[in-house]
């Protein structure tokens, strides 16, 4: 749940150094610090990982991210962003505000060590870990070792059904992703 909420309490700690002089570049530097941070507890032990990760950029078309947003959320799934608009909280902020109400709720999280962690490289890439994974204990994983990935134009309940169905290391947690994405379906 912390990922879904951590660009917003980027936005407002980094809303501190803009206001103070600080150019956004820094910003985003202290917001980088700031989301590896939330990623351990206090006893410095790596907090676990979300099962599904979904890797965006604002480059895709807005239909596509808000599809993403509206799906993720069903199942808390995290919605990941590289980096900034523009080189601007601003106009990343006003953006993401935007596809979050069109997508009636939902969050993203700036991270972009996640994306070198995870070697993403082609957006939307969609990202399956098993429960309990360790995979932030390390600075970089291995696909098919720590976790399974589609990457392309696909739907998010397509990439957790071609997961669920040829995983190595996430069907199980695909499939239920996809259980609860379906059963969200249904009941609207």
């Amino acid at each position: 749940m912390i990922a879904r909420y951590v660009l917003l309490l980027i936005l407002m700690v980094c809303q501190s150094f803009v206001w103070a002089g600080q150019d956004d570049l820094a910003a985003l530097q202290a917001a980088s610090q700031f989301a590896a941070s939330q990623r351990v507890n206090a006893q410095g032990e790596a907090k676990q990982l979300p099962p599904v990760m979904v890797f965006i950029s604002f480059s895709m078309p807005r239909e596509s991210i808000i599809a993403y947003l509206r799906d993720a959320q069903t199942f808390h799934a995290s919605v990941v962003i590289r980096g900034l608009i523009n080189n601007s909280f601003k106009d990343t902020f006003k953006v993401m505000a935007e596809l979050v109400k069109e997508a009636n709720g939902g969050g993203v999280e700036l991270n972009p060590i996640a994306f070198d962690q995870f070697h993403i490289r082609q957006v939307p890439s969609v990202i399956v870990l098993p429960r309990g994974s360790e995979g932030l204990k390390q600075s970089s994983c291995q696909v098919d070792r720590d976790y399974d990935q589609i990457t392309g134009n696909i739907t998010l309940q397509a990439a957790l059904r071609e997961i669920s169905q040829r995983g190595q290391i996430g069907a199980k947690e695909a499939e239920v992703a996809l259980a609860r994405l379906k059963g969200h379906d249904h009941d609207e």
